[in-house]
């Protein structure tokens, strides 16, 4: 009978939960991280634009509370975006490691030629070119497909 009892009280301690390090991985891989660390409820997401987030492997994780290796004590917050533009203000250390790797990029690279922005093609009366749009935003891609002499037509 008290073997039945220790062993029950064992089984209800069990190790504290540790997040784990999600920062620049897909969202969609860091949830199934955070799971897989043993956080079985609702993560909550940050970010994800003006139509939420729609398509986890779009999105990629930018910043993380808790912390990586920091106990998981109420729910954890990750906040994503399309890309991670790092923002190290707020740590003097990699701040002045970035600007030393900068200066030394800037001693050894060569000159980058500054890129022209390109005149569109001759529309062709029968043939439409599909331009890349992957990656532009909504007004970028419709000014690319206007700029092509394609046009949006919307009822009045």
């Amino acid at each position: 009978m008290f073997a039945i009892a220790l062993s029950v009280a064992g089984c209800s301690g069990g190790e504290p939960n540790t997040m784990p390090d999600v920062v620049g991985k897909r969202l969609d891989i860091a949830l199934s991280d955070v799971e897989r660390a043993g956080f079985d409820d609702e993560v909550e997401v940050l970010g994800g634009g003006a139509f939420g987030v729609l398509d986890e492997s779009n999105w990629t994780v930018c910043s993380q509370e808790p912390e990586s290796g920091a106990e998981i004590a109420g729910v954890p917050r990750i906040s994503v975006d399309r890309t991670c533009d790092t923002d190290d203000s707020m740590n003097p250390q990699a701040t002045q490691k970035d600007e030393d790797t900068d200066e030394e990029q800037a001693a050894t690279a060569p000159a980058k030629p500054k890129k022209k922005k390109r005149k569109p093609a001759a529309p062709v009366a029968d043939t439409f070119v599909m331009p890349a749009l992957v990656g532009m935003n909504l007004q970028e891609a419709q000014n690319a497909l206007q700029d092509r002499g394609s046009f949006l037509l919307t009822e009045t």
